[in-house]
């Protein structure tokens, strides 16, 4: 429970951090890339994608959190949608953000 209620947290940072352009250093692949390479991304494209992936497994680890707290299994289930949120972003990022 404390191990989510931190996640939970840190999404929600990480979330913040990306939408205000920072925290190019928690994305993976961004600090190896050439300058050119990354001339090729919408840097705000991308910041805003990953900020929406934050809040949005923020928001699924809540779920999560108050399935537990409340033994209510379909909040716990509803949490389960981290798994797709990811998937769905990881292209999202590499497609949208693209010049």
């Amino acid at each position: 429970m404390i191990g989510l209620c931190v996640t939970t947290l840190l999404f929600f940072i990480f979330g913040i951090l990306f939408s205000m352009g920072k925290g190019g250093f928690l994305i993976a692949g961004w600090n190896i890339m050439s300058p050119e390479e990354r001339a090729r991304y919408d840097k705000k494209a991308v910041f805003r994608n990953m900020s929406a992936l934050m809040f949005f497994c923020a928001g699924c680890t809540v779920l999560l959190l108050l399935g537990e707290a409340l033994k209510v299994e379909a909040l716990s289930w509803a949490g389960a949608l981290l798994i797709p949120c990811v998937i769905f972003f990881v292209v999202r990022v590499n497609t949208a953000g693209k010049k």
